[in-house]
């Protein structure tokens, strides 16, 4: 029995097809003695692939509207869309501290025009809230609450590291970071 399975992503068929044996040799590491990223998802997928007899994977292009293997490309970019969204959204807190010394820089550049530290656009303006929590106000977008230091690697690594995120993809973890923030 002949299996087909089908891919938008590039990397994940040239990894199934060329390197998953290798990998399996090598215990999922890479030319470099490295482990592999996933290590546990490809030792599955290698484990998947061992038991159909006969199997191929093919690429095909993503997010095409029409094509035989388009509904369900589209369907699993649906999944990892909401996966993604669901993972933003259990990870999701406002900033209750105070700003940290970046933002504190911005909001004083803002008042007095001294230079902007690095990583703060000098075309939006920033302040304090009433509640003391820095806020951004973006030309055509509004106000948005600006995390400190602190918290930024806590907000962001559930959107960048969930379950979809390779899936998704980089614009789509932006856009949901900055439909909140």
């Amino acid at each position: 029995m002949l299996t087909l399975l089908v891919c938008d992503s590039y990397y994940c068929v040239q990894s199934f097809n060329e390197y998953l044996h290798y990998w399996r040799i090598n215990g999922f590491r890479d030319s470099k003695g490295n482990t592999i990223k996933h290590k546990l998802l490809w030792g599955k997928v290698a484990d998947l692939k061992e038991t159909l007899p006969k199997d191929h994977v093919v690429h095909t292009l993503g997010h095409q509207r029409v094509g035989i293997h388009v509904t369900g490309n589209n369907l699993a970019d649906e999944a990892a869309k909401s996966a993604v969204a669901v993972a933003t959204v259990a990870a999701e807190t406002r900033s209750s501290s105070k700003p940290d010394t970046e933002i504190s820089a911005a909001i004083k550049a803002t008042a007095d025009g001294t230079p902007f530290p690095k990583g703060f656009p000098s075309k939006y303006s920033y302040c304090l809230s009433s509640v003391l929590n820095a806020v951004v106000n973006i030309p055509g977008i509004g106000v948005r609450e600006l995390p400190n230091k602190i918290e930024r690697p806590r907000l962001i690594s559930p959107a960048h590291e969930g379950v979809a995120s390779a899936h998704a993809g980089v614009a789509a973890t932006i856009s949901l970071l900055q439909a909140r923030y």
